[in-house]
């Protein structure tokens, strides 16, 4: 199965998250929420798609989201796994329809039967776009990262007070 835009938005997500200062919401999700709310959402996403039935209500539970321990890396972690698994979907699996359920925050975007390729369609041209530009929003200050043509070795000795190297 092609997960290549999947994995582009995967990217921009943990990019855009690691290298930004984000402002608290007035209300809603903060940029650590957001991110743990992904983490979970792969984690059922993935759970459904090994067991057959999708649900992936609960992954906006402010109980769970804070339990997420390192929401960065474990994003990196949960978005590769779930590319992993997708990469080997067949194209006889994309098609089978699975009974899905997504629910956010009270409203439910998906109610019904879905064949794996619209699910990860969904993915890539809704769920993750939406989230990523609710992090944009939240952005105080962004960093750059630099250009390859900038990017130097780091020494790894520091010159001592003294001006020798150790």
């Amino acid at each position: 199965m092609d997960v290549e835009d999947l994995a582009q938005l995967y990217e921009e997500v943990l990019a855009l998250a690691g290298s930004a200062t984000f402002r608290e919401p007035a209300r809603g999700w903060t940029a650590r929420s957001l991110v743990a709310h992904l983490v979970i959402h792969d984690r059922l996403l993935l759970e459904g798609l090994e067991a057959g039935v999708i649900d992936t209500s609960g992954s906006d539970d402010e109980e769970r989201l804070s339990a997420v321990a390192d929401p960065l890396r474990a994003l990196a972690r949960s978005s590769q796994d779930l590319l992993d698994f997708l990469a080997t979907v067949t194209e006889e699996e994309e098609v089978t329809v699975l009974p899905v359920r997504m629910v956010e925050v009270g409203v439910s975007e998906i109610d019904g039967p879905m064949a794996v390729a619209d699910l990860v369609a969904f993915q890539a041209g809704q769920h993750l776009p939406g989230h990523l530009a609710e992090l944009f929003a939240l952005v105080v200050r962004a960093v750059a990262p630099p250009l390859e043509s900038e990017v130097r070795e780091v020494p790894r000795t520091f010159p001592d007070m003294e001006g020798g190297l150790r």
